[in-house]
């Protein structure tokens, strides 16, 4: 797997873990407090409505009755209780006759109304505790998503390091150690993203090609300098000379190899008489030479 991908994967995961944590608390307290809102605001409706009656049979009159008729109302347009329609019943059968002085009617009128608002109060107090429960779970959901996502951080940090970290300190070591003088230490190739595998084994490659002998590698010159520097030494040499490399291309030449035309280079190439070849090392590169005695004037 590539160090890009590795990485946006680990970090997306926890990412997501910890949107995942906060879409779920914002989700459950948005949700829980307006339904909270509404069981107590019907609820207290309904009290409301029970302690008008309850005060209507307490004070017979005209606008007494009234004020029944419309708590009776508000409590049959806002029943959430299970209980609550049987007592509305004997609220509506038995009121009429309680407001007239009836002390039977009356009688059970008031057990009525005090039970539509105790099981109203009940009501309440349940919604209070399955508020509190959502309360609860929600926050141990959180917590559980919390944990997760540190589990998921301690994975992604131990990863990173076996990964990443370790192989570069690894890298790091063992170019310290040859420094320091250990012309065997190389670099272990850890299992990793592939860039980090990529520069380990190019690093000891490079090593590896430190130690070769002088003579035993290519006989090429890229750095200007030395190339500057060896062809002064090229100019002080009489004749023509001219390096070519173990493909055939010319790789430093004298000022006399320089003003050579084409084909008296093509001649050297080829290490055809008079030029003299002298080898290289063991690489294929070649010295190529022609005497300045072998030389032609340019008429």
């Amino acid at each position: 797997m590539r160090l890009r991908t590795e990485l946006r994967l680990g970090i997306g995961a926890l990412l997501a873990v910890q949107a995942l944590t906060t879409l779920a608390a914002v989700s459950l307290l948005g949700r829980m407090g307006p339904a909270v809102d509404v069981v107590m605001q019907e609820n207290v409706v309904s009290i409301e409505a029970a302690e008008d009656m309850l005060a209507a049979v307490a004070d017979p009159s005209p606008e007494s009755t009234q004020h029944f008729i419309d708590g009776l109302a508000r409590a049959r347009a806002n029943v959430t209780e299970e209980a609550e329609p049987a007592l509305l019943d004997v609220l509506e059968a038995r009121g009429p006759a309680a407001l007239t002085g009836d002390a039977e009617a009356r009688h059970d009128t008031v057990k009525a109304a005090r039970a539509l608002a105790e099981v109203n109060r009940d009501g309440m107090a349940k919604a209070s505790v399955a508020a509190r429960w959502r309360a609860f779970a929600g926050a141990w959901s959180a917590v559980l998503l919390g944990l997760l996502s540190f589990a998921l951080s301690l994975v992604l940090t131990r990863r990173l390091r076996a990964r990443i970290d370790d192989p570069l300190q690894e890298l790091a070591a063992a170019l310290e150690g040859v420094q320091e003088g250990c012309a065997v230490r190389r670099v272990e190739v850890f299992e990793g993203p592939e860039e980090v595998r990529r520069v380990s084994e190019l690093v000891n490659r490079l090593l590896d090609d430190r130690r070769r002998p002088l003579d035993a590698r290519p006989a090429q010159v890229h750095d200007p300098d030395a190339r500057a520097a060896l062809r002064l030494v090229l100019d002080e040499l009489p004749g023509a000379v001219v390096v070519f490399s173990a493909d055939g291309r010319p790789q430093v030449a004298n000022l006399a190899a320089l003003a050579l035309e084409a084909a008296d280079m093509d001649v050297a190439r080829a290490g055809a008489p008079p030029w003299k070849v002298t080898p290289i090392g063991e690489t294929g590169a070649r010295l190529v030479r022609r005497p300045p005695e072998e030389q032609t004037e340019d008429p």
